[in-house]
C-alpha cells in the first residue's frame, strides 16, 4: 500500500524572529501564528542570543531585522551562512536601498522584505525561502538592473535553458514552477537552477538573480 502525504500535512515551517523590540517580535509572532503550517518557535534581540537559539533549537527560517544591538542585520546573517547553513535567512528592514539589499545578498540572505509593506509580504517570503527559493519583491529585483542589454553570447557560459531559468527565479519562481512552465521534470528544473546559480558564481538563487539583473540578463517590470 502507498500512502500519498499532502503538502498540507506537511511539517510547519519553524521561524525565529530577530528584533530587538519587544511589541514588534510580539505582533510578528501574533501575525505568523495565525497560520497553520507556520510555526515562531521563539525570538532573540541580538545575533549572539540568536544564534545560541538556533543552535540549541533549529528554527528553518530566521526572520533578521537589520537594525539590532551590536551586530547589525548583516553580520548577523554571515554568521548564519558560517555557522549554521541550513537556516535560511530572511532580512526585515526599514530601508529600501540597493546597498543594503546587495549586502543582505552577499551576506548569503534568502529573502528582503521592507517593514512598510503588508504582513502577507513576509509570510509568503517565509514560505518562499523554506523551499530553497529567493523571495525578492519584483520592484527591488528592478532596481538592480542594469542598462546593458546582452548581445551575441550569453556571458558566465550559461545555455538558453539556464538563461530561461534564471528569468523565470528573478519571477519568484519555485522549482515547481519551474519544472511546469518549460515542461520538464522536478529533478531537471532543480539541475537547470543549480547548474546556472554556479555558473554566475552565486551562493543562492537570490544572489544569482542580482547578479544575472546587474548584468542586464534578465528584466523584471515593476508592479
Amino acid at each position: 500500500m502507498t500512502l500519498t502525504i499532502d503538502a498540507r500535512d506537511r511539517a510547519p515551517i519553524r521561524v525565529l524572529l530577530v528584533d530587538d523590540h519587544r511589541m514588534f517580535t510580539e505582533l510578528m509572532t501574533v501575525v505568523l501564528g495565525e497560520h497553520p503550517d507556520l510555526e515562531v518557535t521563539g525570538s532573540a534581540t541580538d545575533g549572539d542570543e540568536a544564534i545560541e537559539r538556533a543552535a540549541a533549537d533549529p528554527p528553518d527560517v530566521v526572520v533578521v531585522d537589520y537594525q539590532l544591538p551590536g551586530a547589525d542585520g548583516i553580520a548577523v546573517a554571515r554568521r548564519f551562512r558560517r555557522e549554521l547553513p541550513g537556516v535560511r535567512v530572511v532580512m526585515l528592514t526599514g530601508r529600501n536601498d540597493d546597498a543594503l539589499l546587495r549586502a543582505a545578498i552577499d551576506a548569503g540572505c534568502a529573502g528582503f522584505v521592507c517593514k512598510d509593506r503588508a504582513t502577507q509580504e513576509l509570510v509568503a517570503a517565509v514560505r518562499t525561502v523554506r523551499d530553497n527559493n529567493a523571495a525578492l519583491p519584483p520592484a527591488t529585483v528592478n532596481s538592480l538592473a542594469g542598462s546593458a542589454t546582452p548581445q551575441g553570447q550569453i556571458p558566465f557560459g550559461l545555455t538558453n535553458r539556464e538563461l530561461e531559468v534564471v528569468g523565470l527565479l528573478a519571477e519568484g519562481a519555485s522549482t515547481r514552477e519551474l519544472a511546469d512552465r518549460l515542461y520538464i521534470s522536478l529533478n531537471t528544473a532543480r539541475n537547470h537552477a543549480q547548474r546556472a546559480i554556479r555558473k554566475l558564481g552565486a551562493h543562492s538563487r537570490l544572489e544569482a538573480v542580482a547578479i544575472a539583473t546587474r548584468a542586464g540578463l534578465v528584466r523584471t517590470e515593476l508592479r
